[in-house]
């Protein structure tokens, strides 16, 4: 072990006549939502989390982040060692979804190591930004130790700051999400083209994923969200998975002829029609049910349909195609 990691470990574990209070840096925007222990636990209660304090008063050994960017809803990634059992990652989204996995050693203590001084404030390095800007959002991180022994209490450390800084902070924010994503294969598996973000953005998309989640991801890899009007049948088939053996049923009526056709000319006539993908079950290594819904139209006359595609694995063109897609009723969705 270095001297400068057996300084930071020390430094990180005070005595009790020592401990230094729980430090939040509360620049930039959003972070007034983690500044406060309400704000701080209206988000907690939001990811169907308990407080830093609980958890280590039941003995349990925490490195998290929580991310607020953009329109929030992003799941926290916290790495746990619980009394009793192995280290593991825990990824919590909104509504108590949660995936776990095994950490492995050398993960955790990677872990451990950079966590020593994931509060702490440095002087930036040349060319680094400091942790302040207007609409990059907010990264908590919350460090938990749990009492040693009779005498020794708990360990609390916090500190939030904006997530386009380059502080320490940041980067083990960061870093807890890139050490994640390869302990979950189904979630590893998405494309970089459709989830280029490397962590948290990917466990964003990795939680709509159940089921045998590889070939959930490989569905949700092949799906598009925007029918383009005017698209021959070949280019609709190579960007949705639609083929002319496709079975089709829209607002109760059962397409005849090829599908494509039809969906090419619903494209260009029904002003901004999109499609949303809400989440994709992987039934079995050769089949995945995707559900979301169609929107189209503008302003106040926005009109939804759910729908369910089922997917397939073809042996004849080695991708994944749609095998039956069912669109519903649309309509105004219920206040």
């Amino acid at each position: 072990m270095s001297l400068l990691l057996l300084f930071h470990l020390l430094a990180a574990e005070p005595s009790a006549s020592q401990a230094r209070p729980p430090q939040i840096g509360c620049r930039g925007a959003r972070l007034g939502e983690v500044c406060t222990d309400q704000g701080r636990a209206a988000a907690l209660a939001q990811l169907g989390l308990m407080s830093l304090e609980a958890e280590t008063t039941d003995g349990v050994e925490v490195y998290r982040a929580l991310y607020l960017v953009g329109g929030g809803g992003l799941p926290a990634v916290a790495f746990v060692r619980r009394p009793g059992r192995n280290p593991e990652v825990e990824i919590s989204g909104a509504g108590g979804r949660r995936l776990t996995a095994e950490a492995p050693l050398d993960v955790w203590n990677d872990v451990r190591s950079e966590g020593a001084i994931a509060d702490r404030v440095l002087e930036p390095r040349n060319g680094e930004a400091d942790d302040y800007c207007t609409e990059g959002g907010a990264v908590l991180v919350e460090v938990g130790l749990p009492p040693y022994g009779a005498r020794t209490p708990s360990v609390i450390r916090r500190r939030a700051e904006s997530a386009c800084g380059s502080g320490v902070t940041n980067r083990f924010a960061r870093r807890l999400a890139s050490l994640a994503v390869p302990l979950f294969p189904g979630c590893a598996a998405i494309s970089p083209g459709r989830m280029p973000d490397d962590g948290i953005g990917r466990f964003s998309a990795c939680l709509r994923l159940s089921g045998d989640q590889i070939a959930a991801s490989a569905a949700f890899n092949r799906f598009s969200s925007e029918p383009r009007p005017g698209a021959s049948p070949l280019e609709w088939t190579e960007a949705t998975g639609v083929d002319e053996r496709t079975r089709l049923s829209w607002n109760g009526q059962t397409v005849s002829g090829d599908p494509r056709s039809f969906l090419i000319e619903r494209a260009s006539t029904l002003p901004n029609l999109r499609l949303d993908l809400i989440q994709v079950e992987g039934v079995s290594g050769r089949e995945a049910v995707a559900q979301g819904y169609a929107v189209h139209g503008a302003g106040s006359h926005i009109l939804y349909a759910d729908f369910t595609q089922i997917w397939v694995w073809s042996d004849t063109t080695h991708e994944w195609r749609v095998r039956e897609w069912t669109v519903g009723e649309f309509g105004r969705p219920e206040q």
